[in-house]
């Protein structure tokens, strides 16, 4: 837990003495008109409401700070905003959230043991007030700024802990069961967090709400037992919590520079891992303190009967008096940079404001409770009539699908004849390795451009054909379908860059291509684009872009966000996981039908009403299916091991850019334009070009694609 401070007194010549002077302060804030036992004495009621009241407290301050280092100290910061003297508390949040769960869990046990009605009105008195909580501070922080946050996991964590908690106690008799149930249900919500990367602080210490448990139901032998092992315990704890601490920081630091995602899970897991055992020893010592010292700070008492608020809307403060509010482009109130200013005027409104709504969410809550008794008939009678009116949309709802799904069938009718025809009179296939690869090819000129697939494009040669056919006055166009997209076969190998250019050459040469043509890489092909460059640069003449991945962005990205590469690609594998997911909803019958009127308007230019339905068909065969999953679970392989940050020398390459994803890098401080051209060896073989709403211009407007793919030819001329 020491190690920032140590390092900060060794390392850092600007060392303030605040950041002796602050924790020193704060730790003994705890013992404040605090009474020491006598030797061999100890403090039976170490863990009654009093003494938990103001270890809350403490914990209250202590969150508070490690929030306002990590404005003021973090090393993450810019230089210029670094300002020494909370240096200490960067890294030790968890520690006193740990002690909350631990507190929590705790006093549930202890109180369903001494109250055999405890679970009467449970929700009411327990996850009522949280709620309440929640929604005011999240309008306050809306109110005044709509894009702000409210460092909310807290609730989300408590909230499942209370739950589970609540059916594991009240319906099962066997408190072995009772205790598995809590345990099942936090590594659920542990798991989906670990899934979602919502980041280690949403459940890296809520294992202690569970240690809270066990600790109160075994109270009086662990209690006998740290009587008599008092110092080396208290040692050991310490000892626990410096050493997890500093090896959940250790791994936090490297794991930024790992590029292989079974290290980062690994590293990932020890993170957790390390910062889990860390919380339990600072339990452990705030416990042992507990038992030899009788608190008595009326000031973290009467904080820790706004704690939740307290916690809910620190934040508020802490961001708009810090050198940005919550984003670097937005202006904070006002800039304090004297860190111990900076310190009380935070805890100040902090607490003002919490006082505040502590109040203001009792007076709702009691507010509820007088409508729920004294309104019964009224409340039953709404509660009936919703029911009704849920039951009368639920049959309108269920017939309507039904209406759906038929139309569904009788749309589809003869579809299978009509791609059978469609395919003989537009595809053309390439044999690679006993699979088909499909092509539109269509036109005559000098100059051939092979088009590649963007990766959420289900069907390529059907989705690209009206501005193929434009682009025929003057080109020959190849529009390939990669396998297990559009009518070419599934594929047998996986979606890596290495594979994926072998087929594209493959099918040029068996399609007669057999020498300098265009590449049009879309998106994720960017990157096929560039090995296959380097495997095939005397078969090519240039490449025209069209908004594609490219390492120097992605970069720009990471540095700009603080991701590593792996984060940031976990990320995207989550919102592809969703999609996948949303690609087996859409092909429900009826809801097919749905999403059919919204994507149909991407495909009517140039295709027939039996074209359509064949266009149809194969978007809800190929729309965010497997193959999509693993293209994209490939990508962070393919961007650093099949390509290097720039095209060979002599490549002419031609960049469109949407306006919209230009804007969003000049606001990281990036220009999309530079960018682009440390792609290419020669800059002087670079241009690009910046079009407003890219998909629907370049893809649905072919008279301006052909002016700008005209303009990219020239130049590589």
């Amino acid at each position: 837990m020491f190690n920032e401070l140590f390092n900060t007194i060794a390392l850092n010549e600007k060392f303030s003495l605040l950041t002796i002077i602050i924790p020193v302060l704060f730790f003994a804030l705890l013992f404040i008109g605090s009474k020491p036992c006598q030797k061999k004495e100890y403090n039976e009621g170490y863990l009654n409401k009093q003494q938990t009241d103001i270890i809350k407290g403490f914990c209250a301050i202590g969150i508070i700070l490690h929030h306002l280092a990590q404005k003021t100290a973090a090393p993450w910061l810019s230089s210029q905003y670094i300002i020494h003297g909370l240096d200490f508390f960067v890294n030790i949040g968890y520690l006193f959230v740990g002690t909350f769960l631990f507190i929590s869990g705790y006093g549930l046990y202890k109180s369903y043991k001494s109250n055999e009605h405890y679970f009467d009105n449970y929700f009411s008195r327990r996850i009522l007030p949280i709620i309440i909580a929640y929604l005011i501070t999240s309008l306050v922080y809306y109110l005044y700024y709509p894009k702000s946050s409210t460092y909310t996991w807290y609730v989300f964590a408590i909230l499942v802990c209370y739950t589970f908690f609540y059916f594991g106690f009240k319906y099962i008799k066997k408190e072995f069961i009772s205790f598995s149930i809590v345990i099942v249900g936090i590594v659920i919500y542990s798991t989906i967090c670990s899934f979602l990367i919502l980041g280690g602080w949403w459940y890296n210490t809520i294992g202690l709400f569970v240690i809270g448990l066990v600790y109160a139901k075994f109270e009086k032998n662990i209690f006998s037992f740290i009587k008599k092992a008092y110092i080396p315990l208290l040692i050991i704890s310490l000892i626990i919590t410096i050493i997890g601490n500093y090896y959940g920081r250790y791994y936090e630091i490297v794991i930024h520079n790992v590029k292989s995602e079974s290290i980062y899970d690994l590293y990932s897991f020890l993170i957790i891992l390390f910062r889990f055992v860390a919380a339990i020893g600072f339990s452990l010592a705030i416990i042992l303190v507990s038992l030899k010292y009788k608190l008595k700070n009326k000031v973290l008492a009467f904080l820790s009967s706004i704690s939740l608020e307290f916690y809910l809307i620190q934040g508020l403060f802490v961001q708009m008096f810090s050198y940005c509010y919550f984003d670097a482009n937005v202006e904070p109130l006002y800039y304090i940079k004297n860190v111990f200013l900076y310190m009380f005027v935070v805890i100040a409104l902090s607490t003002a404001s919490a006082y505040l709504l502590n109040y203001i969410d009792r007076k709702i809550r009691e507010f509820i409770l007088f409508l729920k008794e004294k309104r019964k008939y009224e409340i039953d009678f709404i509660t009936r009539s919703l029911k009704k009116l849920f039951i009368v949309m639920g049959i309108i709802l269920v017939s309507y699908f039904l209406f759906l799904s038929i139309k569904s069938f009788k749309e589809n009718v003869g579809a299978k004849e009509a791609i059978t025809e469609y395919k003989e009179k537009y595809i053309k296939y390439a044999d690679i390795d006993g699979r088909k690869m499909a092509a539109y090819i269509v036109g005559e000129g000098q100059d051939t451009l092979v088009f590649m697939r963007g990766n959420n494009d289900p069907c390529p040669s059907l989705s690209m054909r009206y501005l193929a056919d434009r682009l025929s006055q003057g080109y020959k166009v190849i529009v390939l379908d990669y396998f297990g997209t559009g009518f070419s076969d599934e594929p047998k190998t996986a979606r890596i860059s290495k594979n994926i250019v072998k087929e594209i050459h493959e099918a040029l040469i068996e399609f007669g291509v057999d020498g300098k043509y265009i590449l049009v890489p879309q998106y994720i092909s960017g990157i096929y684009a560039q090995e296959y460059v380097k495997e095939y640069q005397d078969e090519v003449k240039g490449i025209i872009t069209i908004e594609t991945e490219i390492l120097p962005e992605r970069e720009a990205i990471l540095k700009y966000t603080g991701l590593s590469s792996v984060e940031y690609h976990k990320h995207q594998q989550v919102d592809n996981y969703f999609k996948y997911i949303l690609g087996r909803l859409v092909n429900i019958k009826g809801v097919d039908t749905l999403v059919w009127t919204v994507e149909k308007k991407f495909y009517k230019h140039g295709l027939s009403e039996d074209e359509l339905i064949v266009a149809r068909n194969l978007f809800f065969d190929n729309i965010y299916d497997s193959i999509f999953l693993d293209e994209n679970k490939n990508e962070l392989e393919n961007i650093y091991q099949s390509l290097s940050a720039q095209y060979p020398r002599e490549t002419y390459v031609y960049d469109i850019i949407g306006n919209q994803d230009s804007m969003e890098l000049s606001l990281m401080g990036y220009s999309l334009e530079t960018l682009h051209a440390e792609t290419c060896f020669d800059r002087a073989k670079h241009k690009t070009k910046i079009v407003n709403d890219i998909y629907e211009t370049v893809f649905y407007d072919p008279g301006i694609a052909k002016v700008i793919i005209d303009e990219a030819i020239e130049t590589m001329k």
